[in-house]
């Protein structure tokens, strides 16, 4: 990797998830994601022109430490920065955003877009989907994929509220009419009966496959999706 070796990690106490650690080293000329939740650990490849966009955009980060505010519901942040050996930032922030702590949610940002560019396993994947859900609008709700029989696939994730309705409504317009697509919504948390209404109008205007687990499989019939296009995942 071109310029000085750069390590970050970071480590979370989110309210209602297991605690976690992220390490990201440099590995030759490309890097390694260390993940550990838990006892459940992972060690995944990252590819070297991920790594430099990270050590880039970290190195470019102005600003200083914020102040530790407690909240309620949110995740317990201390993160660190080394650059050629030589720690150049640290904090313990709470739930960090680009308000309260604009360094701090900076370098969450350049994380994730590590994690959201490498094959990270399941189920650190899966867990790492909520995790990002306590960060400030890090993660989309959703992200597009194109599964092994080349379908375009949505993978939906984390939790929605009724204000990511308009954002809802503007995916499922760029849907194709003449193929189906599939929603994965296997790591979908809670969304509201107002989401409910989105999601029966989606099925029966456009043709969606919709992968499920419990409860999902359940409520998607019982809101009135046809059944004949739920498809059940079994743990």
């Amino acid at each position: 990797m071109a310029g000085p070796a750069v390590e970050f990690d970071a480590n979370f106490s989110p309210a209602f998830l297991p605690k976690s650690r992220l390490d990201l080293k440099p590995d030759g000329k490309a890097g390694v994601l260390a993940i550990e939740i838990e006892e459940l650990r992972a060690s995944v490849p990252v590819r070297a022109e991920v790594m430099e966009a990270f050590a880039r955009k970290v190195q470019q980060i102005p600003g200083k430490p914020a102040a530790y505010n407690m909240g309620l519901d949110g995740c317990d942040v201390t993160l660190r920065l080394n650059v050629a050996g030589q720690e150049v930032f640290s904090d313990h922030v709470w739930s960090p955003t680009q308000k309260s702590a604009p360094a701090e949610d900076a370098m969450l940002r350049a994380l994730y877009a590590v994690v959201d560019q490498s094959e990270v396993p399941s189920p650190q994947r899966e867990y790492l989907e909520f995790l990002f859900g306590y960060m400030d609008d890090i993660q989309p709700f959703w992200k597009k994929t194109i599964g092994s029989d080349g379908a375009e696939v949505v993978r939906m994730r984390g939790s929605m509220s009724s204000k990511d309705i308009p954002a809802f409504r503007a995916l499922v317009k760029t849907l194709p009419a003449d193929r189906v697509t599939t929603f994965d919504v296997t790591n979908l948390g809670s969304t509201g009966t107002l989401f409910h209404e989105e999601i029966l109008k989606s099925s029966k205007e456009h043709r969606i496959l919709w992968r499920a687990r419990e409860p999902w499989s359940e409520l998607l019939g019982k809101i009135g999706v046809s059944k004949e296009t739920i498809l059940e995942v079994k743990d």
